[in-house]
């Protein structure tokens, strides 16, 4: 799919027409008081975001994006900025397409855009899920973020220790589609086939696997 709307700011990819809804839209809204645009819109550039969350201590989010046909990302936008990711001019850190409005696309980023914390190639996976940055009772967790790929069942968890964020694979769960976390901060590892696993540690010492 050449989502080519991704980046559009006058209309709204994905919105469901004809239910009516009650709402407002902020006044610091990048897009408001433009005739050329629409108010809604807040973030730009995502070609299939699956999964995002919120940073329950920080309120940053992280996204899930899926690609095209050869990088997977999770994009990351600190509480209260609106961004734009890239594609597609960009697909993780690599060019898409130098093809107006891209033609100042350099080797590893486009004049405006958000290049992701991590990507990873069509040889790790190929449909990534987004997940969650962990603040369970885990302490030596915290800080480490938790998503998968539902092509292979991988489930890896990624640090802000270099740039791009480095990821370490901790398990395989079939058929794995998304994550969730509950009130005290556990992560869990949901299935297609509905199986939902919770990321635990034996006493104090982090064991390696989910329950």
């Amino acid at each position: 799919m050449d989502n080519a709307t991704a980046s559009a700011t006058a209309e709204m990819c994905g919105a469901t027409a004809g239910q009516p809804a009650n709402y407002s839209i902020p006044a610091d809204n990048p897009m408001v008081g433009s005739s050329s645009t629409c108010d809604e819109i807040w973030h730009t550039g995502l070609r299939n975001p699956w999964r995002f969350s919120f940073d329950r201590a920080t309120g940053n989010m992280y996204i899930g994006d899926v690609g095209q046909g050869a990088r997977e990302e999770i994009s990351f936008a600190p509480e209260g900025e609106a961004r734009h990711f890239g594609w597609g001019c960009m697909e993780g850190f690599r060019i898409n397409k130098q093809s107006p409005p891209c033609v100042n696309s350099t080797s590893n980023s486009f004049p405006g855009s958000t290049l992701p914390i991590l990507d990873y190639p069509r040889s790790d996976g190929g449909a990534i899920s987004g997940g969650y940055m962990y603040r369970g009772p885990i302490r030596a967790l915290h800080g480490s973020y938790w998503f998968g790929d539902s092509n292979n069942g991988r489930v890896w968890y990624a640090t802000d220790s270099a740039s791009p964020w480095p990821k370490t694979q901790f398990t395989t769960h079939p058929g794995n589609v998304g994550f969730g976390e509950d009130e005290a901060g556990n992560v869990y590892s949901v299935s297609i086939n509905g199986n939902i696993r919770k990321l635990t540690s034996d006493d104090s010492i982090f064991f390696h696997d989910f329950e």
